[in-house]
């Protein structure tokens, strides 16, 4: 089994209260106030208290100066990939209780699975989720196989954050309960392969990538599926420039388009409007703005394998065969700042 992770930072280590059915997070932080690592786990919460699976989530913490005026933080994953059947079948196991995850049965098989893709850009038969997304699955020993490590967010010490939303946002700063909820999402599995086309085009680049669960929701305006048999056999778009959406036949979001070729923010969030209009996964944030997360936030994680409503634990749990092979996400997902 091939891997490659990076080394967890052992220094104080702070968490979410655990839950017997509720998403837990526990953070290994350097750089941080105390306000900071309140507002950290507040965060933290807005999650735990929607998502249900009971798994704990390893994220690292900095606050770092990232000499970009733009950039408010970022946050890399540890990535898994595997062959593309045992995934989808999994994803398909997973949803196979939830009556309003019946979308999930018709995911395209592996020969019924196409994308418009770039000239020069092709697929490598895989499949990809976030180590975090993996354990919200069901897979349980992962932490053993590839470190307990989900993923590193870094703040931009360049900022002035707000780290108490209760009274208000002071003029100036940025909210960092919003921040912090939007870096956590990306950890959690709001990824897209749009994102490695859009830097191999703008640096003339081609080869094979890997589509994550996210992608499989993710079509164009040409090809935008209304029936279920759309649903399996209709074409992905993962084409930066393209406009995109998020669809599962009942609800639709647009996503960005690409940071170098698309529309100047990252594909791996929805698209910008300057309101958060679609959820904490909008690519950008304003001073003094606030921002929570949505029922389209919601429902992407619903349907990439999180448990939005609590279920009983099943009696147990299934255990996945798939070979899995691991990469540390180098590329930053970023929330900008829009002033």
């Amino acid at each position: 089994m091939k891997f490659i992770t990076t080394a967890t930072i052992s220094l104080c280590c702070l968490a979410v209260a655990p839950s017997a059915q509720a998403l837990n997070f526990n953070f290994i932080t350097t750089g941080m106030s105390s306000d900071a690592t309140t507002a950290l786990n507040l965060a933290a919460s807005s999650w735990s208290s929607k998502l249900f699976d009971p798994v704990t989530i390893n994220i690292t913490v900095n606050m770092t100066n990232l000499n970009n005026a733009r950039v408010i933080a970022g946050a890399s994953s540890i990535d898994l990939w595997t062959s593309y059947t045992p995934l989808r079948d999994l994803l398909v196991s997973d949803a196979a209780n939830e009556a309003d995850n019946g979308i999930v049965s018709y995911l395209p098989t592996a020969s019924q699975f196409s994308a418009f893709l770039p000239t020069g850009i092709t697929k490598t038969g895989y499949l990809a989720a976030t180590k975090a997304n993996f354990k919200a699955l069901g897979e349980m020993d992962l932490d053993n196989q590839f470190g307990i490590n989900d993923g590193t967010i870094n703040f931009n010490s360049g900022f002035a954050f707000d780290y108490d939303a209760s009274n208000g946002i002071t003029s100036g700063t940025m909210d960092f309960e919003t921040v912090a909820a939007h870096e956590i999402g990306h950890i959690l599995g709001f990824i897209s392969v749009v994102d490695d086309i859009d830097y191999m085009l703008a640096n003339n680049q081609s080869g094979a990538v890997t589509p994550y669960l996210l992608d499989l929701f993710r079509f164009g305006t040409s090809a935008n599926p209304t029936t279920t048999a759309d649903f399996s056999t209709m074409s992905r778009d993962l084409r930066p420039t393209v406009a995109s959406y998020f669809d599962d036949l009942s609800t639709q979001a647009p996503f960005s388009t690409g940071a170098f070729t698309g529309d100047s923010y990252q594909a791996s969030h929805w698209k910008e409007t300057g309101s958060n209009l679609w959820g904490i996964m909008d690519p950008a944030i304003a001073y003094s703005q606030i921002a929570g997360i949505s029922k389209y936030d919601l429902r992407a994680m619903d349907l990439i394998g999180y448990e939005v409503t609590a279920v009983p634990l099943p009696p147990a749990i299934w255990l996945f065969a798939g070979g899995l092979l691991a990469w540390t996400r180098f590329a930053r997902r970023s929330l900008l700042n829009t002033h």
